[in-house]
Formats: structure tokens, C-alpha cells, sequence
């Protein structure tokens, strides 16, 4: 998995990618929950 916005931000297993600081990085922010709309300070715990 790679996350890239203008240039690789994290690359390796989708847990170790999408963490929330690796987000905030290519988002500004988390993103929406996109079932709900609301935004979300936390990942739900898998």
C-alpha cells in the first residue's frame, strides 16, 4: 500500500499506512466516515 499526495507519504502493510497521523499528512485531516458523514477524530478499532 502507498499513500501519496504530491509525493510518498508512507508505504508498507494498510495498517502501518493508514494511521491517523499518515491521513492528517495527505488529507489535513481524517476523512469523513463515508457511510455516516461525520467526521471522526479516531479509525474504529479492527
Amino acid at each position: 500500500m502507498v499513500l501519496i499526495n504530491k509525493t510518498a507519504l508512507a508505504y508498507g502493510e494498510t495498517s502501518e499506512v493508514f494511521t491517523p497521523e499518515n491521513l492528517s499528512l495527505a488529507f489535513g485531516g481524517l476523512p469523513p466516515d463515508l457511510l455516516t458523514g461525520n467526521s471522526s477524530e479516531t479509525l474504529p478499532d479492527d
